[in-house]
């Protein structure tokens, strides 16, 4: 296994998210190779097997629908080829993971004792949530794809949505948006609470809706509620959090820009609205998208 604080203590001489990568790609022994079309995937089959690697003769099969990547191992590379091939594939809707899915690869690489080193090939398909390795490469993918002292020197206001745009286009351009906005804010080194509100019901509510009713009894109402919340560790550290499936509240800005269809709004607002807690002065940046609203809120 690579020595961890080896790394990190270079990985803050990186001048962005991408050179981070290529970087730790080189210290673990991997080349990407990037398939957008059926061509670029015959192209890069017919590469290595004129090359003697076997294994890339069913590389049309090993990227089935399901499957993001596959890592190889050489095993007629020159002295001075890296050891292994990581094949990403970003054909269609595969394309907005493609930042993330090397991160996968990489992840698993990073982990690798010299024994498994030796044999190793693997792919990276949507394995069950229950799967506790794959679960692990994930957590290890994004907390290096948006490792926060490398993007910390590159901050040049405080966090909203242009400014986390402005380092994902800077930084690692191939990230998704929306990957990118969940994962800027959860390594933000200030408190944050990023939330997106959609309409839904409380425990309750879900338990009549799956059981089965009278035809007098009205079905429960939806109502705007906090369908996804992710607090960041300053968040955590400062106390400072909402939780999911909470109602929004009738008077935050959060519910003027669903009803309106408002692109984007912000005001100032009291956390205790939220919480029925403590009195906390919040700001809070939301905009309306894919039929719910994104937020950012923050401790003034």
């Amino acid at each position: 296994m690579i020595t961890k604080l080896a790394l990190i203590a270079e990985m803050e001489d990186c001048r962005s998210l991408t050179d981070l990568m290529e970087w730790v790609a080189a210290k673990v022994g991997t080349i990407f190779e990037q398939v957008g079309d059926e061509a670029e995937l015959q192209r890069i089959k017919d590469k290595y097997l004129q090359k003697g690697e076997k294994a890339f003769a069913n590389l049309e099969k090993e990227l089935s629908d399901e499957v993001f990547g596959v890592t190889y191992r050489r095993q007629n590379k020159l002295a001075w080829e890296p050891p292994f091939v990581s094949v990403i594939d970003s054909r269609e809707e595969k394309a907005p993971r493609t930042y993330f899915t090397k991160w996968h690869e990489l992840a698993h690489l990073l982990t690798l004792t010299e024994q498994r080193r030796l044999v190793f090939r693997r792919t990276h398909a949507e394995y069950g949530e229950q799967d506790p390795e794959e679960k692990l490469m994930d957590i290890i993918a994004g907390r290096f794809g948006f490792y926060g002292p490398v993007f910390h020197r590159f901050i040049k206001a405080e966090i909203s949505f242009d400014e986390i745009e402005r380092l994902r286009r800077e930084l690692c351009p191939d990230a998704s948006v929306q990957a990118s906005l969940i994962s800027f804010t959860k390594y933000w080194p200030t408190p944050c609470v990023h939330i997106r509100a959609e309409l839904g019901f409380n425990k309750t509510q879900k338990r009549q809706l799956q059981q089965n009713h009278f035809g007098f009894i009205d079905a429960p109402e939806a109502v705007l509620r906090a369908a996804a919340v992710s607090v960041n560790e300053a968040g955590r550290d400062a106390r400072f959090r909402l939780f999911e499936n909470m109602r929004v509240p009738e008077s935050s800005m959060v519910q003027k820009i669903f009803s309106e269809r408002l692109s984007y709004g912000e005001a100032i607002e009291d956390l205790a609205q939220w919480t029925e807690g403590e009195s906390v002065r919040v700001k809070v940046k939301a905009r309306f998208r894919d039929e719910g609203v994104e937020g950012l809120i923050t401790p003034v």
